[in-house]
């Protein structure tokens, strides 16, 4: 398969949702040698890399029948609030298994997803339970009458690999129109698929750069990638380097601190990009730290930016003693 052909193939499989996926780069204004591939310009309320991953999910589940999802994830999930705003746009059945929430107040993504879900069609689980939801939710999608699957955790599933293939597409399109190649790419990872995705692509063009993850909660990448290359009937060798990042700072998932608040300020007002506390505000952060150590004269990089502005909404408390 040449890379016209592979092109041709994930597109075909990420384009459910009506169009095409692609978004612009530009340079930065605050990191020299730096820049952005704006994914969070492809939709108000779905963080690109999300976006990228429904899709190629609904292009599968379209080609198998399925007519009711049930997606798991936690109430102040991105995931979720991502899911239910695409479920509703294609008119697809679902029903969304939270786990139980500590916080006593209604705000950012808990509210957005209170405000998104129909009634019935939202349900709450136990921590105590929630090791057991995924068991759960399958034996209650083989009960139902039509068709129904479960949607893992974060999407973490081999179909959504596409959507991250499609990242890795497009930027090396962003390339070629820019005439230019990137040494170093950076992108941050929940479950890690859309990193994997991204990864299986560019060992699949021959790609001779380095693949730089930040890792925001555990995940095997190299092993999801390996599925990629799979899916697409190759067993390419590892031209693409890839080097695995912790935050650097506020390392557990969901954590926010003081730094990440000022990186949320400084990069509004220097580069013009809202960032979530939870993904882009660390990857930002983290890149910033990483680059003088990284960056060989005459080397370029970009930095994904994935989205999830709205999650801001949770941490105005916190964000506003540094504005």
């Amino acid at each position: 398969m040449n890379t016209t052909e592979l092109n041709q193939t994930i597109q075909d499989k990420t384009r459910s949702l009506g169009h095409s996926l692609r978004s612009r780069i530009h340079p930065m204004s605050s990191m020299a040698k730096l820049w952005v591939k704006r994914d969070d310009e492809l939709s108000f309320g779905v963080s690109g890399t999300k976006l990228r991953k429904i899709a190629a999910l609904v292009h599968h589940w379209r080609e198998n029948g399925v007519k009711k999802v049930i997606a798991l994830g936690g109430d102040r999930s991105n995931h979720l609030v991502s899911c239910v705003q695409i479920f509703h746009e294609i008119g697809l059945d679902y029903e969304v298994w939270c786990q139980e929430s500590h916080h006593q107040s209604m705000r950012g993504n808990q509210a957005y997803l209170r405000l998104l879900a129909r009634p019935g069609q939202s349900r709450s689980l136990s921590r105590e339970d929630w090791p057991h939801a995924q068991r759960e939710a399958e034996a209650y999608a083989q009960s139902q009458a039509d068709k129904t699957v479960v949607m893992a955790e974060g999407a973490c599933q081999e179909e959504a690999l596409w959507g991250g293939m499609s990242l890795g597409m497009d930027l090396l399109l962003n390339q070629a129109q820019e005439a230019m190649e990137f040494d170093h790419i950076f992108m941050d990872a929940g479950t890690g698929i859309g990193a994997a995705g991204m990864k299986a692509y560019l060992d699949a063009v021959g790609f001779k750069g380095v693949l730089h993850v930040v890792q925001m909660a555990p995940c095997d990448i190299q092993t999801w990638a390996s599925k990629g290359s799979r899916l697409l009937g190759l067993e390419t060798s590892a031209t693409c380097e890839l080097r695995i990042h912790q935050p650097a700072t506020a390392r557990s998932f969901g954590a926010s601190n003081t730094k990440v608040m000022e990186e949320i300020v400084r990069f509004a007002r220097e580069d013009g990009l809202l960032l979530d506390p939870i993904y882009t505000a660390k990857l930002f952060l983290t890149v910033r730290q990483l680059l003088p150590n990284i960056l060989s004269p005459g080397q370029i990089g970009a930095v994904i930016h994935s989205g999830g502005g709205l999650a801001i909404e949770g941490f105005w408390e916190q964000l506003g003693r540094h504005l």
